[in-house]
């Protein structure tokens, strides 16, 4: 990806779809990718066809049986779209949909996400 970007290659391409790079970075959880992309000026809450965002597509495969397993991969690349100024939508309402929101072991480290979603669940 690094030498795609050094070559000039661009990070808001999509595919037939609608897709760009972040959509799948943020489908597979590649936390590591979702900062690079966005370092190289990736539009954070960019749709596709369906219009969904890198945020939406992070969030869409929660699963209710593996809720736990799964926020310890979703929520570091949330942190990092939140971070860079995605639009959280209704990302509190899914939560509490899918389940109890997230345990407190994943909120630790990013006091201004802390706040956000303290202030989204109490609402």
């Amino acid at each position: 990806i690094l030498r795609l970007l050094a070559a000039g290659a661009s990070v808001n391409i999509s595919d037939r779809y609608g897709r760009v790079p972040l959509h799948s970075a943020a489908h597979w959880k590649l936390k590591e990718l979702i900062r690079i992309l966005l370092e190289a000026n990736s539009y954070v809450n960019v749709v596709d066809n369906k219009g969904r965002t890198p945020l939406y597509v992070c969030v869409a495969s929660l699963s209710t049986g593996l809720y736990k397993e799964d926020l310890k991969y979703q929520v570091p690349c949330i942190k990092i779209l939140f971070t860079a100024g995605c639009d959280m939508l209704n990302l509190e309402d899914w939560l509490r949909w899918k389940g109890p929101g997230i345990p407190v072991e994943f909120l630790a480290g990013d006091d201004n996400f802390l706040t956000w979603y303290n202030a989204a669940m109490t609402s």
